[in-house]
């Protein structure tokens, strides 16, 4: 208690026995440059940017060297053997006389029918791949397509169902009064009544 009375007194005569105001103290130096404050909020995502054209298409890339040859298949069935041939016709007869050397023989006869082919043989197994080509040059950028025209107009869609309807709101506040009207004017004179 004694120590806020000692401050009030204090205060009370610093105001009391408060001379002039002193001169303007010289500027105080620049203070030390705040830390970076925090990042602000992420900015709203931009439009999409337009396709560019269609790059025209690079030169083919070479072609990969064949690969080596599969191993042979395994040989097919042999065929039926064909109808024996027809006999020949029998040589002529020699003169008869001392008994010469032996007459040649004769004609060979018609060559028999062709048999059925044989069943085809199985593949043999695929021959590993051959190493890729390299990869060819990227094409360069093509040119711009023309833009295309606006097209027509949709069909007016059909008309929705109607809402279901709003909740009431509240209750608005009381407005102020009106400004008040001018006087009315003055009723007719009334007729002096019937003396009684």
């Amino acid at each position: 208690m004694l120590y806020f009375i000692y401050i009030s007194l204090n205060f009370f005569f610093s105001i009391v026995t408060r001379g002039p105001p002193g001169t303007k103290g010289p500027k105080g130096v620049v203070g030390v440059k705040g830390g970076v404050g925090p990042n602000g909020l992420p900015g709203e995502k931009g439009l999409s940017g337009f396709q560019g054209p269609k790059g025209t298409r690079g030169p083919p890339g070479t072609v990969g060297t064949n690969g080596p040859i599969g191993t042979l298949g395994p040989p097919g069935t042999p065929g039926t053997i064909g109808p024996d041939g027809l006999t020949g016709p029998p040589g002529t007869k020699g003169l008869k006389g001392v008994k010469g050397t032996h007459g040649p023989p004769g004609p060979i006869g018609n060559i028999g029918a062709t048999g059925p082919p044989g069943t085809p043989g199985t593949y043999g197994p695929m021959g590993p791949p051959g190493t890729a080509g390299p990869k060819g040059l990227k094409g360069l950028i093509g040119t711009k397509g023309v833009i295309g025209t606006i097209g027509t107009q949709g069909i007016q869609g059909q008309r929705g169902p109607r809402g279901t309807p709003g909740t009431i709101g509240p209750k608005g506040y009381k407005g102020a009064p009106g400004q008040q009207g001018p006087p009315g004017t003055a009723g007719l004179l009334g007729t002096v009544g019937v003396r009684g």
